[in-house]
C-alpha cells in the first residue's frame, strides 16, 4: 500500500532493447515506428524457435527514452533484446477512450504470447465494467522467463513467468491485470484487506 505519485522516469540503454514500463514514452516517435515494425517481423514468423533464447549482442549505439506517469504507486521496467512483439488497440466501454495493447515476449512461449493482447484487452473490458474505466492509455505484459519477480503487477505493466498452455495465460494476465483496479487504481490497502 503507498501514496499515488508522479513519476518522469529517464533510460539510456543499447538501442536494440526493447523496453516496456510504467507511464507514456514521451517524443517516443521513433521507438514506437521501432517497436510496430518489429510487430510486423513477429508476424511475420511461422515458427518459433522455444530453446532458443541466446541473447544476440548489445548495440553499440545508445538510445534514451523517457516515461512519465501521474497517478501510479510505482514506476518500473523491463527490457530484452530477445523479444517478439505484438500490439493492439481497444476502445473503453464507458469513456471510448483508446487504449494501446502490447505483448513483449521470447520464443518460449510464442505460439501462446501471440494473442495476449487479445487476452488483455478482455480483461481490460471485463474491469472496466464492473469497475471503471482503466484510465491509462496503455498496457503492457512483458514475458520475463525465469526471471525473479514473475506473475506480478505493476501500474500500466505486468510480468509473466512461464505458462504451461494459454489458458494459463489468459488466466495470469487477468489476474495481473486486475491489480491495476485493486491495488492500484482504487488504492486498497493489501494489508489490511489482502483479498
Amino acid at each position: 500500500y503507498s501514496e499515488f505519485g508522479s513519476f518522469d522516469v529517464t533510460l539510456t540503454l543499447p538501442e536494440n532493447y526493447v523496453v516496456g514500463a510504467t507511464g507514456e514514452l514521451v517524443d517516443g516517435e521513433k521507438e514506437t515506428e521501432w517497436l510496430n515494425t518489429k510487430v510486423l517481423e513477429t508476424m511475420s514468423i511461422t515458427e518459433f524457435q522455444k530453446d532458443s533464447l541466446r541473447f544476440p549482442p548489445s548495440s553499440p549505439v545508445n538510445k534514451t527514452l523517457r516515461y512519465r506517469q501521474d497517478r501510479v504507486h510505482d514506476f518500473s521496467w523491463f527490457a530484452d533484446k530477445r523479444w517478439h512483439v505484438m500490439k493492439n488497440t481497444m476502445e473503453l466501454p464507458n469513456s471510448r477512450e483508446r487504449v494501446t495493447l502490447w505483448a513483449f515476449f521470447t520464443n518460449h512461449d510464442a505460439n501462446y504470447w501471440m494473442k495476449a493482447t487479445d487476452y488483455m484487452e478482455r480483461a481490460i473490458r471485463d474491469y472496466s465494467r464492473w469497475l471503471g474505466d482503466y484510465p491509462y492509455k496503455s498496457a503492457t505484459a512483458v514475458d520475463v522467463i525465469y526471471a525473479a519477480g514473475s506473475d506480478m503487477e505493476y501500474p500500466m505493466i505486468t510480468a509473466i513467468g512461464d505458462v504451461p498452455n494459454a489458458y494459463q495465460l489468459d488466466g495470469v494476465l487477468a489476474h495481473e491485470l486486475g491489480h491495476n483496479w485493486f491495488y492500484g487504481i482504487l488504492g486498497s490497502d493489501e494489508r489490511r484487506h489482502p483479498w
